[in-house]
């Protein structure tokens, strides 16, 4: 059901909000960014404007989209790329995104927000108003991109996230944007509290691994897509960066609902419209991910991985550390599994290798099997299932993967709960999500000190770049 939710800002005072400036943003300056991701490096400025009025809380739940329109994107063929003009980004979004508005959308707008930027909570109302004035046909999805200069911002992203857990997003959403100066975690536990939170449960899930890689994933996204401020906006897939006024945003709205009659007339259909929309739509921005010199075996790019919470093999305080995105039904990602066996042992206290799954979709028993270790993992026996589900690759039924199970020592009546929980479904979804986010496009892909290597390739490969970062931190 589309939203019931109303806009706490009449559009009065948001034309009035406009009389104070016009494209507005939090963005870095333009000098070079040296850090391993450009778009939470530490040399940031930010304009000075008059601030936005405070907004009031809003507590209505949003519905979940139904399928990721990366899916859809598979699915359609390039029929209306042509009508599709102007450039656009892949701007995509999964069922887990919050979002507002219609169900069956001709017009899509994904926007990346920071709860400690003051233009973006000058954007949202704004937002709010054109979710009233479209119900029938736009849906705006909310993302996360907090900025390295805002200090408090990923740990806001994080609450809001771990709050969408109780049903509460836009409660936390709503009270986070109102209240930008007190976003410290006393602050924010006060707010849950306040708000009627579960605060044991709200508490562990914010230390959970799972919602730090949905952040990740919403800041890598940000990232490739060119973002280097916020708020920024993707109106299917058309880029727009900081906080437009209402008319200008009607009016890009107004060009969109045209063109998407025009792609119905010509034979698309409604619900496949974004769809369409994303398969003529860029990766990823120019420039955004430079390539490998040719004399390299892995990239320049240091992006920042997380690996809380991944099961992990090797040297305790590691000089290096791989953070291998992987697929039990994948032969290479099976392939290479004595390479970085062998690649531990002759480095056992420089290198730990840490797990991440990335079921591919056209392996059909790879997403089971990666809730089965998910939830053998629970039980301190990942790699014990892991060698398993390798080692049977052919072997994915429910009773195939509990007698793994079985074997791999785990208590099976916990093990068999979590299998089947949507937490560790989710789990499994969020590090495939973290892998995307971190340019990893098949399987097996490694990410050695956040420099991404793809392939099975062979030791001497993995060496080269071992050594790289060896000499690197002398």
């Amino acid at each position: 059901m589309p939203s019931s939710r109303r806009s706490p800002w009449g559009l009065p005072s948001i034309l009035l909000a406009w009389s104070l400036g016009s494209v507005l943003a939090c963005r870095p300056a333009p000098v070079a960014v040296t850090s391993a991701d450009p778009a939470r490096g530490s040399d940031y400025v930010e304009a000075t404007n008059e601030p936005s009025p405070e907004p009031a809380v809003a507590t209505a739940a949003a519905p979940q989209a139904e399928a990721s329109p990366r899916m859809f994107a598979q699915e359609v063929d390039g029929a209306y790329d042509e009508l599709v003009t102007g450039e656009r980004m892949r701007a995509e979004y999964g069922a887990g995104d919050p979002w507002l508005g219609a169900e069956r959308p001709t017009v899509t707008i994904v926007a990346f927000l920071d709860y400690q930027c003051p233009y973006s909570k000058r954007l949202l109302p704004s937002l709010y108003e054109l979710v009233e004035l479209y119900p029938e046909d736009l849906r705006v999805v909310f993302k996360h991109h907090p900025l390295a200069m805002h200090k408090d911002a990923r740990f806001a992203a994080t609450a809001a996230i771990a709050a969408g857990r109780q049903g509460r997003f836009w409660a936390m959403h709503d009270a986070l944007f109102e209240d930008q100066h007190r976003l410290d975690r006393a602050s924010v536990l006060d707010t849950a509290g306040r708000l009627g939170f579960d605060l044991r449960r709200f508490e562990a899930d914010l230390e959970d691994s799972s919602i730090a890689a949905a952040v990740d994933a919403d800041v890598g996204q940000s990232t490739r897509l060119g973002m280097r401020g916020t708020p920024a906006m993707f109106i299917n897939g058309r880029m727009l960066s900081g906080a437009r006024p209402l008319p200008e945003l009607r009016q890009e709205i107004q060009s969109e609902l045209e063109l998407a009659g025009r792609m119905m007339d010509a034979g698309a259909q409604r619900a496949h419209l974004y769809a369409h929309f994303m398969h003529a739509a860029l990766m990823e921005a120019a420039g955004a991910k430079p390539s490998a010199r040719p004399d390299q075996i892995a990239d320049d790019v240091r992006r920042e991985v997380s690996t809380a919470g991944l099961p992990r093999r090797g040297a305790a305080d590691p000089r290096v550390t791989i953070v291998v995105c992987s697929d039990f039904d994948c032969p290479f990602c099976s392939r290479v599994r004595s390479t970085l066996d062998e690649l531990l042992a002759d480095h056992p206290d420089d290198v730990a290798l840490f797990y991440r799954h990335l079921p591919l979709p056209f392996h059909k028993g790879a997403e089971p099997a990666a809730r089965a270790a998910t939830a053998a993992h629970a039980q301190g026996k990942f790699w014990k299932m892991h060698d398993l589900l390798f080692d049977n690759q052919k072997k994915r039924t429910d009773a195939d993967l509990e007698k793994l199970a079985r074997k791999a020592g785990v208590d099976v009546k916990k093990w068999r709960k979590a299998f089947q929980s949507e937490a560790v479904a989710a789990e499994v979804a969020a590090q495939s999500a973290a892998c995307s986010a971190n340019d990893v496009r098949g399987t097996p892909g490694f990410l050695v000190n956040g420099r991404l290597l793809s392939g099975a390739r062979p030791l001497a490969d993995f060496e080269q770049v071992i050594q790289e970062e060896l000499r690197r931190g002398r």
